[in-house]
């Protein structure tokens, strides 16, 4: 699972930079977008791993293992992606 988010997350990247050197059109770049979006939540949801271990310095809270990181570190780069192309579509935002 954890090759399958930094796939998506690389992926979410190329599309960001085709979508904005106008290779393809924004439309294509959304609907990509949220196949990779539904991929990396694919990811995330059927993660078996640990998900937490305790602190290094012992200070009674948990911090999140390298492997689960990447995965939402992708989860969130694809959804903030995903936000953006939308935004631009409905004329929020606008520059590309």
């Amino acid at each position: 699972m954890v090759f399958l988010a930094i796939l998506t997350g690389i992926g979410g990247l190329f599309n960001y930079y085709e979508v904005t050197s106008a290779t393809y059109s924004i439309i294509v770049a959304i609907l990509l977008q949220v196949v990779l979006f539904l991929l990396t939540s694919l990811a995330l949801v059927s993660y078996q791993g640990r998900r937490s271990r305790p602190s290094y310095d012992r200070g009674g809270y948990r911090i999140w293992t390298f492997s689960f990181a990447l995965i939402v570190l992708s989860f969130v780069g694809n959804l903030a992606i995903l936000v953006v192309l939308l935004l631009n579509q409905l004329g929020y935002i606008s520059g590309f």
